[in-house]
């Protein structure tokens, strides 16, 4: 009573009193009440180790995939002078291998310039950050697939549309942060549009390839090749505050 409560062994300990800390363990220092509002709205700025988790997360997922697709190459179990003919037989699989390789740095690189803009990631940030995560991981299934059947437009279309998907989910992101005052640079409306316009030129370059690949699927990856020109050309004619985003 009286604010006081009895201990394990029938004493009493006073309500301002404290467990001392076990031998050798340095008490925690409380969270400073920035921090602390910051954690409970689920904002992680940069320089946090939060932040840097998602950074280095994200990172991972895209080594990962990128690593993942040379599984898609099997080495030939042949004799020796049939050797020759099974390397022929896999120039499809490494095809897709390279270009799969080339596709999916370009995506880390827009990645890794979009969030190098950011001050702070929030909750629904890193949520959809997954969303576009999980889709460059599913790309060596469509890699595979196009190895194998390089005249099916299946293994095209399921590509185009993993893509195009993460194309669109990295404009979410940008359309969060923005009106999240996220970003730490300036980003004007002119800027904003110019930026948006260069990250949906995957999504029309993914269509026009869908298109080929209704007609000669085994063409449809050299026109994926086009997205990095693409966003050069467009990258000239940009604001100077829509560079910072590559």
């Amino acid at each position: 009573m009286g604010g006081s409560r009895p201990s394990g062994r029938g004493g009493i300990v006073e309500p301002d009193q404290r467990e001392a800390p076990a031998a050798g363990v340095e008490p925690v220092e409380p969270a400073d009440p920035a921090d602390l509002a910051d954690l409970t709205a689920g904002v992680h700025r940069r320089g946090t180790e939060e932040f840097s988790r998602f950074t280095g997360f994200s990172d991972g997922v895209f080594g990962f995939a990128m690593t993942l697709l040379i599984s898609t190459v099997a080495v030939p179990a042949v004799a020796a002078r049939e050797l020759g003919d099974a390397l022929r037989d896999q120039v499809p699989d490494l095809l897709a291998f390279f270009v799969s390789f080339a596709v999916i740095g370009f995506y880390w690189l827009s990645h890794h310039r979009m969030f190098a803009a950011f001050g702070a990631v929030t909750t629904r940030v890193m949520r959809l950050n997954l969303v576009y995560l999980v889709l460059i991981a599913f790309l060596p299934f469509p890699t595979a697939l196009f190895g194998r059947y390089t005249e099916e437009p299946i293994s095209v279309l399921l590509y185009a549309v993993a893509l195009s998907g993460a194309s669109l989910v990295e404009v979410m992101i940008l359309r969060e942060a923005r009106r999240g005052g996220l970003l730490r640079v300036a980003l004007p409306d002119d800027a904003y549009r110019a930026v948006l316009v260069a990250a949906l030129v995957p999504v029309g370059v993914f269509a026009v390839s869908a298109l080929v690949a209704l007609v000669a699927a085994g063409w449809a990856p050299f026109v994926w090749l086009l997205i990095a020109p693409a966003e050069a050309l467009l990258g000239r004619r940009q604001p100077a505050a829509a560079r910072v985003f590559g």
